[in-house]
């Protein structure tokens, strides 16, 4: 069976490189992976840890959130009638859909390698035979190698070539402002107005954007070009479910509002 000869040979794999996900990790290219898609640029905010949420926990405090605002300024907020419903929330009689965005993480930037990992295999053991040390493994073991004898030799901070790591702040990672999705959009969903709030790291740079069912339609249905793009298939399956990632081109369409002094009322 298939799924016998791959337990098989996972099983020889792991007797013949115990531990297995020791071996796997060994290099830190997988472990790296984790981390710098893991970290949260928001740390320190109230924000923090919205990024680790699954879409549908994301999507659920959008509308909370919106509510809240919404019922701070005074307005009548009601949740859909039902969990199918083509809206999130009645806001004063309107049907509402809710959109919700962080401002998207900067693109990561990879550090270069310091120390010991910057050198190349061949200076690595030139070291090591200066200091009489065994020449044979990859590159992580012979880096590993020369960091224990500076251990063992107790080399100073200040002399060692390896310095130590440097912990992850919210300025290290950051976000790009005013880059955010907004995602399934649909015209044919049973809701009167869309509200897009987008959070920026300054609280002033808070995009809270809206626009009628009727407007999108016209416009998705009329543009020649748009910064809505259809999702999962496009137009040559019919498919009604947009998305838009150019916020500045979004504002600049004269169908499309800013502002809370407005976004909640008809």
């Amino acid at each position: 069976m298939p799924g016998t000869f791959i337990t098989t040979s996972v099983k020889k794999l792991a007797s013949s490189r115990a531990p297995l996900f020791g071996s796997l990790f060994q290099d830190g290219k997988l472990g790296a992976y984790i981390a710098e898609n893991t970290v949260d640029p928001w740390v320190g905010t109230n924000f923090a840890g919205y990024a680790f949420m699954n879409p549908k926990q994301k999507g659920e405090f959008g509308e909370r959130f919106i509510t809240a605002l919404a019922r701070q300024g005074g307005h009548d907020v009601q949740r859909a009638h039902s969990a199918t419903a083509g809206y999130d929330r009645i806001i004063n009689g309107m049907k509402v859909e809710i959109k919700f965005s962080l401002a998207t993480r900067a693109k990561f930037q990879k550090p270069k390698p310091t120390g010991y990992l910057a050198l190349k295999m061949v200076q690595l053991k030139e070291i090591l035979r200066e200091r009489k040390l065994t020449l044979g493994g990859n590159k992580a073991t012979l880096v590993a190698r020369l960091e224990e004898w500076d251990m063992a030799h107790q080399v100073g901070e200040e002399k060692a070539i390896v310095p130590p790591p440097k912990s992850a702040t919210n300025s290290d990672c950051g976000v790009t402002t005013d880059s955010f999705v907004i995602n399934h959009v649909s015209k044919a969903k049973d809701w009167d107005r869309l509200i897009f709030c987008g959070i920026n790291p300054r609280e002033e740079d808070l995009r809270l954007v809206w626009f009628t069912r009727e407007d999108f339609t016209k416009h998705v249905e009329s543009a020649t070009t748009s910064c809505f793009n259809t999702q999962q298939g496009g137009k040559k399956i019919k498919n009604d479910d947009y998305m838009c990632t150019d916020i500045q081109t979004l504002l600049s369409y004269d169908w499309v509002h800013q502002g809370a002094e407005t976004a909640f009322t008809k």
